[in-house]
């Protein structure tokens, strides 16, 4: 158009004006970029590196325009020379690279990890994996840059970026990372509190009795209040509940009020793990924790109390994966007081999954023969969750447990049950789903279809069948699987 023509009658002039300046090449290719028009932009700054030299000032405008032709390699090595005087294109890297395809990637990533190793093009490439479902990658990107403050201040937003997104096993990493190099109480009890979030309460209670030194590690009430609630909870995670109280009664100098009734929580989830309920009620009195429903309700419910329990953990704050179940579970029961089904969710707080389960199958079992059971006809409700809590467990630690702690069970075996003796409960649907997902993650695909099939038959008012349709037709391979690479997910989950 004549605009065009103007533009370029105004760059020719700029050019004859500014010299060997790479203003004008710069400025017109942005301009024919966001115009669309690539095959100008290329040629302009072909011309301005045979005049200009190749480097420099233009790295992030032949960087965009690479991204703009599809050439992800010269893009990225591009990006690189860039950030080595442009830092602030690092966002553009990101936007522009994250784009990239699948197959285009590994390439990209040699690119950005050849020596020699610089923090710009790692914290890019860091940033990259993040976004590509990679967070482990990410790390180990950026973990190998020379520490110095720039690196820590990187590893410290690292660790942001990974609690945020609650990859927890990296954002431990990362904060320990930082601790080592600074010193300092906040990394110390991030790098704490990860490990915690991911499922490794000996890694927290390791870290969290380092000692740090300097300015930056805090008073000793200071470590106190922040470190002691994240101690108690690992060593309560641990079972060891004696422990916890001990180091709460030899920190309570040097706390206020506020802090000590903040360890309340944390020492009572240690002593139900240890099993000693009379000690857990000890920790409640005279906390805030005696008038929180979530606290009375899990106590009420270890008791046998099943109708204080239904009361109170209904009006629950939080509404955690084992309160779903628990409270699913009372809607079901219609009794007001089973001391056995308390005890079999208090063996579950031990973290004895395989003795809870047990113990949950025989209360289901209580009934055959012919008398009713012990829960009612809640018993396939009760065989439900056991085989959750079985699978789960199973998934996390099966193989690597002895053959004297299996119970002589599997998820499987009680899925059938429920399919076979309780076929109009609400469970089965949930049965035939789970079962179904369990044998084809297993190679068996032939008996998976079977299950899914008798589900979209025999129960087509079930809210699963929109699942149960979509896994069929995954296996019968009418569409890819969802989440296809094994380390998208950033969580950890165990029962």
């Amino acid at each position: 158009t004549n605009r065009n023509e103007d533009a370029r009658q105004a760059f020719l002039a700029w050019r004859r004006t500014a010299g060997n300046d790479g203003g004008p090449f710069r400025e017109y290719a942005r301009l024919l970029l966001a115009a669309g028009r690539a095959q100008a932009a290329d040629s302009v700054l072909s011309e301005a590196g045979r005049l200009l030299g190749a480097g420099g000032m233009l790295s992030g405008e032949v960087a965009q325009l690479h991204v703009a032709l599809g050439r992800w390699n010269a893009a990225t090595v591009a990006f690189r020379e860039a950030l080595v005087d442009q830092p602030y294109l690092e966002t553009a890297g990101l936007f522009a690279l994250g784009r990239a395809p699948v197959e285009a990637r590994d390439s990209i990533r040699t690119i950005l990890e050849a020596a020699p190793i610089g923090l710009a093009p790692r914290r890019l490439l860091s940033l990259l994996e993040l976004s590509w479902g990679e967070p482990r990658r990410a790390w180990r990107a950026l973990s190998s840059v020379k520490a110095d403050d720039s690196t820590a201040a990187a590893w410290r937003a690292f660790g942001e970026r990974a609690e945020m997104a609650a990859s927890w096993p990296v954002a431990r990493d990362a904060w320990d990372a930082v601790f080592e190099r600074r010193g300092d109480l906040e990394s110390q009890s991030r790098a704490a509190q990860a490990a915690l979030n991911s499922n490794d309460p000996a890694a927290a209670l390791e870290i969290v009795r380092r000692v740090a030194r300097g300015a930056a590690a805090g008073t000793t009430a200071e470590r106190a209040r922040v470190l002691v609630p994240i101690e108690i909870s690992a060593l309560g995670e641990l079972g060891r509940a004696a422990e916890a109280q001990q180091r709460l009664d030899a920190s309570s100098r040097n706390m206020d009020d506020a802090s000590r009734a903040a360890m309340a929580r944390p020492l009572v989830a240690a002593w139900l793990r240890a099993g000693d309920l009379e000690r857990a009620r000890e920790a409640v009195r005279g906390s805030d924790l005696i008038d929180d429903d979530e606290t009375a309700g899990w106590l009420a419910l270890y008791e046998g109390d099943l109708a204080t329990a239904r009361k109170r953990l209904v009006r629950a704050e939080t509404k955690r994966g084992e309160l779903v179940d628990a409270l699913g579970l009372l809607a079901r029961v219609r009794l007001d007081r089973s001391p056995e089904l308390g005890e079999a969710f208090l063996t579950l707080a031990r973290r004895d999954s395989v003795g809870a389960v047990k113990r949950f199958v025989a209360l289901a079992d209580s009934g055959r023969g012919g008398s009713m059971a012990a829960v009612g006809d809640a018993a396939p409700a009760v065989l439900a969750l056991a085989a959750r809590i079985l699978f789960a467990n199973d998934s996390a630690t099966g193989a690597s447990r002895s053959p004297a702690m299996q119970p002589s069970f599997s998820a499987i075996d009680l899925w059938n049950r429920i399919i076979q003796s309780y076929p109009k409960s609400p469970e089965a649907p949930e049965a035939l789903l789970a079962s179904a997902r369990a044998v084809r993650d297993a190679g068996d695909r032939s008996d998976a279809i079977v299950r899914l099939e008798k589900l979209l038959i025999e129960y087509p008012d079930s809210a699963l069948l929109p699942q149960a349709r979509r896994d069929l037709e995954q296996i019968r391979g009418h569409i890819p699987p969802l989440n296809a690479s094994p380390e998208h997910a950033f969580n950890d989950h165990s029962f």
